[in-house]
Order: structure tokens, then C-alpha cells, then sequence
């Protein structure tokens, strides 16, 4: 039964070793942060900010912010989309830019999902500064509701 116990101890934590380094190396390679933000399925108003937070540890290295658009092909109705995106830095410093994303409809989508996701490169090789919370709001700039956009958000590699 002893034996049985260390055995059992040994291999949960190989575990969670196995496990912190899997994020380690996921963090490096991947995407540090991932956030999303649903959007209302009746559609996506011109003044309804979205925002995302990001809590940064990392002041060395370079990083590239996308902006994720998750949509339904079929009921989208826009195939452009203009992007208004806030950062705000944790010393309430803000960096404000816009993004045209041109979005790809494919009308043959064999795939089981219904969604489609698209990432656009806002900065590459962006450093963030100071360690603390950065704001993105992200809001669109188009006059009519976006419709089929089911989700927006941020990628920071």
C-alpha cells in the first residue's frame, strides 16, 4: 500500500510539473493571452465598447497583438470591418489606432462548426513597459449594427 501511494504521489506531481511546463513552453510559442468578449446576437452597435483586460508580467520581450473576430459565415453582415482599439496602460497612458479587417466569407464551409474565426495583426513587435492591468477597448466604427459577429477579442503572442 506504501508503495502503491508514492507511486501515486510520483506520477501527480510529474503532473503538475509536466503540466507548468506544457504553459511554459505553450506561452513562448502560442498565445500569452487569449480574450475574448461575446457580442448580443441581435448585433454589435457603433457605441457598445467591448473591453478586454490583460494583466502583464512580461517587460523584456517583443509581443504581437492580433484581434480576433469569431462570426458566422452565413448570417454575418458585414465582410469589412473597421475596429476603434483603446490600450490603456496601467499608468493610464493610452495608445489609440484603427484596423480595417477585411473578413473572409467562405460559402463552401464544409466544416461541422458554424463559426469561422479570423485574427488580424494590430502591432507587431510591441513591448508592454510597465507590469499591471492594460485596457483594450474595442469598439467598431461602422453606422449599421454588425450582425453574425458572435465574439471579438484579443491575441497577444
Amino acid at each position: 500500500m506504501r508503495l502503491i501511494n508514492t507511486i501515486t504521489h510520483a506520477i501527480i506531481k510529474t503532473g503538475y510539473i509536466l503540466a507548468i511546463s506544457l504553459f511554459a513552453i505553450s506561452c513562448s510559442n502560442k498565445n500569452c493571452h487569449y480574450g475574448l468578449v461575446d457580442l448580443p446576437e441581435f448585433g454589435w452597435s457603433k457605441d457598445s465598447v467591448k473591453y478586454v483586460i490583460f494583466e502583464n508580467n512580461d517587460t523584456l520581450n517583443q509581443h504581437s497583438i492580433g484581434i480576433l473576430f469569431r462570426f458566422n459565415p452565413q448570417t454575418t453582415s458585414h465582410s469589412q470591418a473597421r475596429i476603434a482599439i483603446e490600450i490603456q496602460s496601467p499608468s493610464s497612458e493610452i495608445y489609440r489606432d484603427t484596423l480595417s479587417c477585411c473578413l473572409v466569407i467562405n460559402t463552401d464551409n464544409k466544416s461541422f462548426s458554424t463559426f469561422s474565426e479570423q485574427e488580424f495583426t494590430f502591432i507587431e513587435n510591441a513591448r508592454f513597459f510597465e507590469q499591471g492591468k492594460y485596457i483594450f477597448r474595442i469598439n467598431h466604427l461602422e453606422n449599421a449594427p454588425m450582425i453574425g459577429i458572435d465574439a471579438i477579442g484579443i491575441i497577444i503572442n
